[in-house]
């Protein structure tokens, strides 16, 4: 598989260069669903673009954009890239720390948030061109011109999407419009053909909620559905799936495994042609019941938000080989290198994943950070071995990133956020979990403190789960270290 990455792009005028009637997503509110076409996209998109335009006088200005999925949200990612800005997806289930961190770090020129989050951000941010998303729609582009688009090229920013790195600060990645082509194409071909709705259960504030659903599938011109519960409901998630007939999901293996826990054997009943899933491991009880239950394996792939996918045991290419992260993409420079840098070609031998940095798939870089590679190649921080079929098998991370229900979080941020605001000092270490594979432990030299969940779930996320133990010393190495 090659892609052509044309002299110049836009991914707005990618997602949108149609103008005609056919439905491009299904929107459902948990009462009512609602069709919007191409035609409506296409329109709204624009008037954002020239509100935009109107607003900043030039391009490659950070806008924020903080919400649940809907379609006031795809609007204004559409209306950022055709104005030629950038994009910051935030997730509103990010804790009030980690969302305000992001901001301070980027120094974004306007924010846009749903309604049910506006007050909140304004209490974080010393900022005042904050509106709603309903506000940008309803009123802000109301006399706004639908302007052309801006050009821009494969290699210009257009998105920057935070992740958690080794160290207490959050890392800024940076995307190309090119990002858009790569992620379309191996979408398609880890599913080889798509016929039907598509709907991504993921939130839009990662990259796994707008590139494994929704953005490739308004790129490839495929209909997807936008729908996002409140939490996770397995019954709820069964139950959209069969009235809207979603014939392409994506879930994580969280997600996965709950559905599993909650509803157990048995079969959905209902015939699906694909099921993707990524960020965790996946392992062979989970593999064989998804065959069970969903009637397809899985097409489990690995991934991250610098760069990706990488590697995919897609079951429409080749047997699909359980608890293996699967074969090499085509067209994706990836290679495992021992301790001294040299290429392992030797089946057996763990190494650390590298990612050619010049590959479409690749991150630009990290925002206001010096972009360190191994002359070229960027170093993913996790480690793997291949067999002697080419599959890849996931040995773990060589950094101190815990990964808990395919969230990347840092040790030493939750550390940070603890002593700043219980004032007690902690160690977080991972804890093996059944549903989640990991959750976070919280060490702690006192009692047992009523404060730190709640600073968790205030600061951190809701979506952290966690439990808080009493120890008499922390952990150590040999060398004084802390044990992780």
């Amino acid at each position: 598989m090659m892609w052509q990455i044309p002299f110049s792009f836009n991914m707005g005028e990618a997602m949108i260069n149609s103008t005609d009637d056919r439905i491009a997503f299904i929107y459902y509110d948990g009462k009512e669903d609602f069709k919007i076409s191409y035609r409506k996209v296409n329109e709204i998109g624009r008037k954002i673009a020239g509100f935009l335009k109107e607003k900043f006088r030039n391009s490659q200005n950070i806008v924020a954009l903080i919400s649940d999925p809907s379609p006031n949200l795809l609007f204004a990612h559409i209306g950022v890239y055709l104005s030629g800005n950038i994009s910051m997806p935030i997730s509103p289930i990010l804790g009030d720390e980690l969302i305000r961190k992001r901001i301070e770090k980027a120094g974004p020129k306007l924010i846009l948030c749903n309604k049910e989050n506006i007050d909140r951000i304004r209490s974080l941010c010393d900022f005042s061109d904050i509106y709603t998303l309903d506000e940008l729609v309803d009123e802000k582009i109301k006399f706004a011109s639908e302007v052309q688009t801006e050009k821009t090229y494969p290699e210009t920013p257009a998105m920057i999407l935070f992740t958690s790195g080794s160290e207490k600060e959050p890392k800024g990645v940076i995307h190309g419009h090119k990002i858009l082509i790569a992620r379309s194409y191996i979408f398609k071909y880890m599913l080889q053909e798509i016929n039907g709705l598509i709907w991504d259960v993921a939130d839009w504030g990662w990259m796994a909620g707008m590139f494994y659903g929704p953005f490739p599938a308004m790129y490839l011109k495929k209909p997807f559905l936008i729908y996002r519960m409140r939490k996770f409901d397995p019954h709820e998630a069964i139950f959209v799936m069969k009235k809207f007939g979603v014939k392409i999901i994506f879930m994580p293996p969280t997600a996965l495994r709950i559905i599993q826990n909650e509803v157990g054997s048995g079969n959905l009943n209902f015939k699906i042609d694909s099921l993707l899933t990524a960020g965790e491991y996946v392992g062979e009880t989970l593999f064989h019941w998804i065959r069970d239950f969903f009637g397809v394996y899985p097409t489990e792939f690995y991934s991250q938000t610098e760069a990706g996918p990488i590697i995919s045991n897609s079951p429409k290419l080749f047997p699909p080989k359980p608890s293996s992260m699967g074969k090499k993409i085509p067209g994706v420079a990836v290679k495992l290198v021992d301790e001294n840098a040299i290429e392992i070609k030797k089946p057996g031998e763990i190494g650390d994943i590298l990612v050619s940095i010049s590959s479409p798939i690749s991150m630009l870089g990290y925002f206001g950070e010096e972009l360190k590679t191994d002359f070229g190649w960027f170093k993913t921080g996790d480690t793997a071995y291949f067999d002697d079929e080419g599959y890849f098998f996931y040995k773990g991370r060589r950094d101190k990133v815990i990964k808990t229900s395919g969230y990347r979080i840092s040790p030493e941020e939750i550390e940070d956020v603890i002593l700043k605001y219980a004032n007690i000092e902690s160690v977080v270490i991972p804890k093996a979990d059944q549903t989640r594979q990991f959750i976070l432990e919280i060490l702690v030299k006192e009692e047992k403190n009523e404060k730190i969940g709640d600073i968790i779930r205030k600061y951190i996320g809701p979506h952290i789960k966690f439990n808080v133990r009493k120890v008499d010393e922390f952990p150590k190495t040999s060398t004084g270290k802390t044990k992780r």
